[in-house]
C-alpha cells in the first residue's frame, strides 16, 4: 500500500538537518515491532524510505509501499503516544541525549566514526557490521 506519512518538526537546534535522518531511523525501529524489525535488518530492499525536509517547515517524511509496511511502520508512528514528551518519560532521556550516548558508545567500542557517517542510517549499520567483525 503506497502510503506518505508527513510528521511536522520542531526543532531550536540550528544544526538540524537531513543528517538527522539516521536518528529518526533509530526513533522508527523502536516503535515497530521488535520482530518485524530484526526482518527488515535481514532484508536488503525496505519496504519503506523515510527521510527528513529542512526548509521552513521541517518535516519528517515516511513512506511506505506494502500493506504490511504500512500495518508495521506508519500504523506505530500514528499512535498518540508518540512524541519526544514520551520518548523522554519512557527512557528518562531527550531524543539528543539518546543520540549523544548512541555517539559515545560507537566511539568507546573501537568503531571510527566521523560526523558525516551518521547520514544515513544504513550505512553507519554496515560500518558497524564491518568495523565488529
Amino acid at each position: 500500500m503506497l502510503v506518505e506519512l508527513r510528521m511536522k518538526l520542531e526543532s531550536d537546534n540550528p544544526a538540524f538537518g537531513y543528517y538527522q535522518s539516521s536518528n529518526m531511523q533509530g526513533v522508527l525501529m523502536e516503535r515497530i515491532n521488535t520482530v518485524y524489525a530484526e526482518q527488515l535488518h535481514k532484508q536488503g530492499i525496505k519496504p519503506y524510505s523515510q527521510f527528513l525536509l529542512n526548509g521552513e517547515e521541517k518535516e519528517w517524511i515516511v513512506k511506505t509501499c506494502t500493506q504490511e509496511s504500512y500495518q508495521e511502520v506508519i500504523l506505530p508512528l500514528l499512535d498518540a503516544k508518540f512524541t519526544a514528551e514520551w520518548i523522554q518519560r519512557e527512557t528518562h532521556k531527550t531524543p539528543q541525549e539518546i543520540m549523544s550516548l548512541l555517539k559515545y558508545l560507537i566511539v568507546k567500542s573501537g568503531i571510527h566514526a566521523k560526523e558525516a557517517d551518521w547520514n544515513s542510517y544504513d550505512e553507519m549499520n554496515e560500518k558497524i557490521i564491518r568495523d565488529l567483525r
